[in-house]
């Protein structure tokens, strides 16, 4: 994985609006409002490409704090905390935006931070944007920073909306939110709702990985 936040040809001005986002993600906190990173928020938005992905909340055992993406939904979602009890590699595909102590941040990318003066949540939490599959863990595509930042701009907006964000998240009630999000690549409506909660299976229990929480 290059160890850079301009992999892929993504510009300064670019990262230094995704760190913006996240924080005011931070400052939103929605691991304060999702009380475990298995309740999860299903997001639908067409022009991103999204239908019916899973987004889990990460920070509540304060640690790494954020978010991560499932493109592929709940099957996806499943399939990574299986992957997490058997300690093997997930095949599903997952993106995230995740806030990490600046002694965990690699050299190179804190000095890539501190050279441009992107804007920090704190003084000692950097945000890292990654994508993961069965490859590994790799620098996000173009498209795949768009997806990142709608979802951390849309958890931001709906800490702010929605009273009962604790509660839904654990089945009791429901909610369902359109919004409104500008992006670097434009306008985007998601579509998003809770509860969303995997069949229950025997062989299933959820477990508390290095993602975060």
């Amino acid at each position: 994985m290059k160890d850079s936040y301009l992999a892929n040809g993504v510009t300064v001005a670019r990262v230094a609006t995704l760190f913006e986002v996240s924080r005011e993600l931070w400052q939103a906190a929605p691991w304060e409002a999702i009380l475990t990173d298995d309740s999860l928020l299903r997001v639908s938005c067409a022009d991103l490409g999204l239908e019916d992905a899973v987004v889990s909340v990460v920070g509540q055992h304060r640690t790494i704090f954020g978010f991560l993406l499932f493109p592929g939904g709940l099957d996806a979602f499943v399939e990574f905390e299986r992957a997490a009890r058997r300690h093997s590699a997930p095949k599903a595909t997952q993106l995230s935006l995740c806030f990490i102590t600046r002694r965990e941040l690699s050299v190179r990318l804190r000095r890539e931070a501190q050279k441009f003066r992107w804007p920090l949540p704190t003084e000692d939490r950097y945000p890292v944007f990654t994508t993961a599959d069965r490859r590994g863990a790799r620098p996000p595509t173009a498209d795949e920073l768009n997806k990142i930042e709608a979802v951390a701009r849309a958890l931001t907006q709906l800490v702010q909306i929605e009273p009962n964000l604790q509660n839904v998240t654990f089945g009791i009630g429901s909610m369902r939110h359109t919004l409104d999000v500008s992006t670097v690549a434009g306008s985007h409506q998601l579509h998003i709702s809770a509860p969303c909660m995997p069949e229950p299976e025997d062989d299933l229990v959820f477990v508390e990985t290095g993602r975060g929480g």
